[in-house]
């Protein structure tokens, strides 16, 4: 074996050693950890803000998907997503929270009203529960929706 002169052994462990950390590096980067929907953020009252959505079948559309989408200033809105039918326009009001209660308040369209429902966020879900509307046909909407949990939007 020859003697290579110090000099030039550092180089080479130091080139090595510079290859192995890019390789890592790299790989590393490219090894991209499997995430479930994003965590939504936390409003003061615990309640979750951000966009949820559901898929179920409606006996009359068939398979739709909705979001609700609530916001940190409290507005609150229903869009249709999939399944709707043409023209049928996302429902927009306001929500607040009290403790396990939100209350959803339908500005348009007006004559859609308010509802309220208990609410739990367990993991990374959002369950809803009818509780009450001063809507009538509420009862029958929100019990097709409860039983599926709203998932955060990606």
């Amino acid at each position: 074996m020859a003697v290579v002169p110090r000099s030039r052994m550092t180089a080479r462990v130091g080139h090595r050693m510079v290859i192995g950390l890019i390789v890592v590096a790299l790989l590393a980067g490219c090894s991209e950890r499997v995430q479930g929907p994003p965590d939504p953020t936390i409003a003061e009252s615990g309640f979750p803000v951000g966009s949820f959505v559901k898929d179920f079948v409606e006996p009359q559309l068939g398979t739709t998907r909705i979001a609700w989408t609530f916001d940190p200033d409290g507005s609150w809105a229903e869009i249709p997503l999939e399944g709707a039918p043409i023209g049928v326009p996302p429902i927009r009001g306001t929500y607040t929270v009290s403790g396990d209660v939100v209350t959803l308040a339908t500005e348009y369209p007006p004559d859609f009203g308010t509802s309220r429902h208990a609410w739990r966020f367990a993991n990374g879900l959002l369950w809803t529960t009818y509780r009450s509307s001063d809507n009538p046909e509420d009862a029958g909407w929100f019990a097709m929706l409860d039983p599926i949990p709203w998932i955060p939007l990606e």
